[in-house]
């Protein structure tokens, strides 16, 4: 195995490993990071031309750009936290109506787990019991 060891510096590892692994497939084993260095690891198939690009593909590392999976988580929670906002009251059974069957058991469903989701973050408080 052949370690590449880079000075500190922000790094999305992911994109990081991503990028190299797009270059050079199988020859990259990973990439660890401590406080004092960043250290890519290499099988020994990987040549003097592998160990340039990886030192190329390091130095034009932008930590603030995200892989297509980032993205999407990203992209995921803000549509959750608008969601939030935009629905911040629980939700509320008589919008249903005099709806029957199906949809009123829905319905029904929907506002406990809402409720359950609730509890689980801690937002329902503690029960508080008297004797």
């Amino acid at each position: 195995m052949q370690n590449i060891s880079f000075e500190t510096k922000a790094i999305n590892v992911e994109l990081l490993d991503e990028t190299i692994r797009a270059s050079l497939g199988e020859r990259i084993f990973g990439i660890s990071q401590s406080e004092q260095e960043i250290m890519v690891h290499l099988s020994d198939e990987a040549n003097a031309r592998d160990v340039a690009q990886v030192r190329e593909i390091f130095e034009a590392h932008d930590a603030t750009h995200l892989t297509n999976r980032q993205q999407e988580q990203q992209n995921n929670r803000l549509t959750l936290t608008q969601l939030r906002e935009e629905n911040s009251g629980l939700f509320d059974l008589s919008t249903v109506g005099n709806e029957r069957g199906p949809i009123r058991e829905m319905a029904k469903r929907l506002a406990q787990l809402e409720l359950e989701v609730m509890e689980m973050r801690g937002e329902l408080g503690s029960p508080s019991f008297s004797d």
